[in-house]
Formats: structure tokens, C-alpha cells, sequence
């Protein structure tokens, strides 16, 4: 199923299904409130013109005869707007905490998730395909495998990256971590750990048993799944 006036390809309720909802811009979660465009304009193309005069927070806070003056929006789509923007208001009145709660890193679906929830934008990249070059998170674990902190390491020059022994050291003190996780992105489509992959996995592995910390993980991704070097679990 596509929205209307879309093709299935640029759909954003099929970039949601397979992606999250994370990856989504601003004019495609306008697309899926109103659903449909105009017999001039398609659903993302008004969505896009209706951003380029009026940001999300004026938009959800205009009322209804506000609404309805804005090109391509009837008393449907203006009731629908109007709804959400209720809605926020209420939650913000019984001040509920919209902050994503962070669960025990379990798997390493949850530990795609930290990724998501923490890196949005770097991972938005990745599955829109707009990464140029490889970046690095390490991830930090408590003994009751509940997350600590993260670090992220990119180089702007380089394809690959680099993560010294050094820092990697320092942090995992400094942290006070029991369990490390290593994640990073392939710029290839094909999903495969390379030689590169297992040699860094074994030398990183044999530098944190010295200070008896282990590496439960090393994740490798990109927007067509991950890999998992502990277990091969793969999506």
C-alpha cells in the first residue's frame, strides 16, 4: 500500500515499514498526516510547499481558519492537523516524558536502536544512502547490561576510521564499563565482514580482556540490515 499520488519507491509509509521512523524528514511525516495532494500536486510536493512558509511547531499550533488559508489544505486535512497539534498540547500539560526509554542491551536489535535513537542523523544517512565515509560507536555497558554512554568517531578525510588503543582504554575506564560493544557502517551494499572486520574484532577483543573488560559484539551496517560478528545474526 502506498499513499496516494506517490510512487511506491519515494512512498513514505513504505520508508517507515522498512526503515523506522527515525529516517523519515520533516515533509514526509507531514505526508502520511494529510495522506493525499491535490490534483496539481502530489502528497510530498504540497508537504514540501506547505514547509518552505510554515515550521512543524507553527503549523500544529495554528487553528483551524488558519489552516484552512494555506494552498492545498481543506477542512480535512485541517481538522486532522488540528488534532495532532491537541494532542501535543496535552501531553505537554501532563508534562509526560516523551524521551525514549533506554532498555537493557539485550541483542543486537536493541543495539540498533541506541544507534537510531542517540546518532538519528548519522543513521538517517546511512539508509538514505548519503554516508561518504566510515564512522565508529563504541558502546558502553554496565554489568547488568543496561547502557552506559557511547562514543562516536568519524573522519571527514578518510573513507576508513581509526580507533586507537588509547582512547578506547580511557574510555572504558572512564566509563566504569563492564562490557563494550563495538558498530560501524559499510559504505558497500553488500553486507559481509571483511578481513579488516575480524582482525579489529580480535585485536580489540585481546586488548579489553587485559583490563577484564569483555567486547560482547561487533556490529557491522548498512541501509540494507546489520550483522552481528557474535553471532551472525543477520537482518
Amino acid at each position: 500500500m502506498t499513499i496516494k499520488g506517490v510512487e511506491e519507491v519515494d512512498s513514505p509509509r513504505e520508508k517507515l515499514i522498512d526503515h523506522g521512523i527515525e529516517v523519515l524528514q520533516s515533509h514526509e511525516l507531514l505526508a502520511l498526516i494529510l495522506r493525499n495532494g491535490t490534483k496539481d500536486q502530489n502528497v510530498l510536493n504540497l508537504s514540501r510547499s506547505i514547509l518552505m512558509n510554515w515550521s512543524l511547531n507553527e503549523l500544529f499550533e495554528s487553528d483551524i481558519n488558519d489552516l484552512i488559508n494555506i494552498s492545498g489544505i481543506g477542512i480535512a486535512k485541517a481538522t486532522q492537523i488540528r488534532a495532532i497539534g491537541r494532542i501535543f498540547e496535552l501531553l505537554n500539560e501532563n508534562d509526560v516524558d516523551s524521551v525514549v526509554n533506554v532498555r537493557k542491551v539485550k541483542n543486537t536489535k536493541k543495539v540498533i536502536d541506541i544507534i537510531k535513537n542517540q546518532y538519528k542523523k548519522y543513521y538517517c544517512d546511512i539508509i538514505n544512502n548519503e554516508m561518504e565515509t566510515e564512522s565508529l560507536i563504541v558502546i558502553y555497558i554496565d554489568k547488568n547490561m543496561n547502557l552506559i554512554n557511547t562514543s562516536f568517531l568519524t573522519s571527514h578525510l578518510k573513507k576508513k576510521i581509526f580507533l586507537s588503543n588509547s582512547f578506547l582504554l580511557k574510555e572504558c575506564i572512564l566509563n566504569k564499563a563492564h562490557y563494550t560493544i563495538i558498530v560501524h557502517n559499510h559504505l558497500k551494499d553488500k553486507l559481509s565482514f571483511s578481513k579488516s572486520d575480524k582482525n579489529s574484532y580480535e585485536k580489540i577483543n585481546n586488548l579489553l580482556e587485559k583490563i577484564e573488560i569483555k567486547l560482547i559484539d561487533y556490529v557491522i551496517f548498512n541501509r540494507n540490515g546489520y550483522l552481528s560478528i557474535r553471532n551472525d545474526e543477520k537482518k
